[in-house]
């Protein structure tokens, strides 16, 4: 199950849903992927409520590694699991360092976004709809079934969608 929010205009009443913890991956060059992280925005080229991405700053990707690093000797995960999170770490510290294009939509790639705050935790409740004279409102948070997950390229251009294995 996926979590979507569901904004609606109070004037025109057009809606829109968006899901930002659908599964997305990057694919790399190299073959490996990594996790894409989303945000909950506006798409003015959509002209809608769509997960966009949500780009970690390299400053935090380092830290999460040294503090990765520190933990070796400590039993905070298992050894294997904990290798495994740290070469995670340290394709997306090469990834972000290579990255060149802005955080686009999820849905038509487009640039022409903005941030509901989802990510940080200050999600916005309302909105002046672009277009119309109303205010889009979140109405309500909707559970979405998700029986397929995203690739994007490693500027946030999708590739493809795939079946998740039935559970």
């Amino acid at each position: 199950m996926a979590t979507g929010y569901r904004y609606r205009c109070d004037t025109c009443r057009r809606e829109s849903t968006a899901q930002p913890l659908r599964v997305r991956y990057y694919l790399l060059a190299d073959g490996s992927h990594i996790p894409l992280s989303a945000d909950l925005g506006w798409c003015g080229e959509c002209e809608k409520v769509v997960a966009i991405e949500f780009l970690p700053e390299l400053p935090h990707l380092l830290a999460h590694l040294e503090s990765l690093t520190a933990s070796r000797g400590e039993a905070v995960m298992p050894g294997d699991r904990l290798e495994k999170s740290r070469q995670n770490t340290l394709h997306e510290i090469a990834w972000r360092r290579d990255r060149r294009s802005d955080p686009r939509c999820l849905e038509c790639g487009g640039t022409e976004i903005a941030s509901l705050g989802w990510a940080t935790d200050r999600l916005v409740e309302s909105f002046p709809h672009a277009g119309c004279d109303g205010v889009l409102r979140l109405e309500e948070i909707v559970r979405l079934t998700q029986a397929s997950f995203d690739r994007y390229s490693s500027e946030g251009l999708l590739i493809d969608r795939r079946s998740l294995p039935p559970s």
